[in-house]
């Protein structure tokens, strides 16, 4: 008999292969999820060098000021966006409602 009273030694002993594979398993389930999450955030910051600021001069009649526009948006007239553009408002809003999630 086992130390676990009437329990035989060849149960346990299952058991704990058991519970073994499963802490494999979860191990390499959380390994996976970290990886996509590195790959996800590689790919955002890389649609964020697309979508970063610059300077640009506007001007209107005699008067000109420096605005940020997005170097990655612009529309068919050829005129800049202003950033912060759509795009990176998106990513912004969702990183946020990502870290107050628990």
């Amino acid at each position: 008999m086992s130390r676990y009273g009437d329990v035989p030694d060849r149960i346990i002993s299952d058991l704990q292969d058991e519970v073994s594979r499963l802490k494999s398993e979860h191990a390499a389930q959380r390994t996976l999820r970290r990886q996509d999450e590195v790959h996800h955030l590689g790919t955002i910051e890389k649609v964020r060098e697309i979508h970063a600021p610059i300077d640009a001069a506007m001007y209107s009649g005699q008067q000109s000021r420096v605005v940020k526009v997005c170097t990655g948006c612009g529309t068919d007239d050829g005129n800049w966006t202003r950033w912060p553009c759509p795009t990176v408002r998106a990513i912004d809003s969702a990183r946020s409602d990502t870290e107050e999630t628990p």
